[in-house]
């Protein structure tokens, strides 16, 4: 699960055949942006090394790419996913990203109640991994935020 996975980059790079996760048969991005959804579409479905192919090649690789079994799925928003659904039928997920979204939410009540519905979501033995800009006060302050909800 990608939160905030805008153009898919995240289940890119957990499909990368040196990554944790070279066999991921599914990906599911939680992004509002449908458009940024259709986008993730054409990177992951057609994931290809573009630098050193010719025109021709590029376009035959995403032909075949395109009928791979991988499965990349779109939510709107976390409410959306698990709307309705009691703890125990909430979805479960190997690897749960949020890079760069936190701190997009409007306070650090919505900050807290999305970390905590992102960390329901992963499963046992999964991997939440959470990601900010380091620079920035704002990142900072998210992080921290976050970690001492996790870790007090």
């Amino acid at each position: 699960l990608d939160f905030g996975g805008g153009p898919g980059t995240g289940i890119l790079a957990a499909r990368d055949e040196k990554s944790l996760l070279p066999g991921l048969r599914e990906g599911l991005i939680v992004d509002p942006s449908r458009s940024m959804w259709e986008l993730a579409v054409k990177l992951n479905l057609g994931q290809i090394d573009y630098r050193n192919e010719s025109v021709e090649d590029i376009l035959q690789k995403f032909r075949e790419e395109r009928e791979s079994s991988f499965g990349l799925l779109w939510c709107p928003s976390l409410p959306k996913l698990v709307q309705g659904l009691e703890s125990r039928q909430m979805p479960q997920y190997d690897i749960v990203n949020c890079s760069l979204s936190l701190s997009e939410l409007s306070n650090a009540q919505a900050q807290l109640i999305t970390f905590a519905l992102l960390w329901r979501l992963v499963a046992p033995g999964g991997t939440l991994i959470i990601t900010e800009r380091g620079d920035e006060a704002i990142g900072q302050q998210t992080i921290q935020l976050v970690r001492s909800a996790f870790i007090d």
